[in-house]
């Protein structure tokens, strides 16, 4: 959560909320259970990078999940992605496999006391999905209609568990400054 806040990375699904704020939200947050969702959901014309992201480099959305995952203590690692984006569900379902099979993912990952499972949820293509809170009713099975916050899903979230959702761009730059460092990223500005 250091490294993150150092970096003064923000969400890029579209509110720019700060993430470290969000994970340090959700990591003091009451509750044993805590999940992380990766946001492949939006269908305005900016989510095509998602798609895009999902089906080139999978790796790397799957890495931001687990990263964030552990970071805010959540065992579980959710991947919305629109059911019409097949090769982007192929891909990450097969990037979800490679990183159980390096024990990245699962039950006590690298021999630690970390333990994340991950998986893959296909919903429907609304355009409202795109928006947490809807989404986190779509993965309970309800009609992906917004809620009025407070509570974010920070507090309390899918099936009132505190919940992080990150879109997918989101999660790659977090994967990407674990792996350069957070001085590396912010140097790279609106100039």
């Amino acid at each position: 959560i250091t490294e993150v806040f150092a970096s003064r990375l923000r969400g890029r699904g579209g509110a720019g909320y700060p993430v470290a704020d969000k994970w340090r939200a959700a990591r003091s947050a009451a509750g044993e259970r805590k999940i992380v969702v990766a946001n492949l959901m939006g269908a305005d014309p900016t989510s095509l990078g998602d798609r895009t992201l999902a089906e080139g480099n999978p790796h790397l959305i799957v890495e931001g999940a687990l990263i964030a995952a552990a970071a805010v203590g959540a065992s579980e690692a959710i991947l919305a992605v629109r059911r019409d984006w097949t090769a982007a569900i192929e891909r990450l379902k097969a990037a979800v496999a490679d990183a159980e099979a390096a024990h990245l993912a699962g039950y006590l990952i690298l021999g630690t006391d970390v333990s994340v499972q991950a998986s893959v949820w296909e919903g429907s293509g609304a355009y409202v999905a795109g928006e947490e809170t809807a989404l986190i009713h779509a993965l309970q099975g309800d009609r992906g209609m917004p809620l009025i916050r407070p509570p974010y899903p920070a507090e309390r979230g899918l099936w009132d568990a505190p919940t992080v959702v990150h879109n997918a761009e989101t999660l790659a730059h977090v994967a990407w400054i674990l792996g350069h460092s957070a001085g590396e990223f912010a140097k790279v500005g609106p100039e």
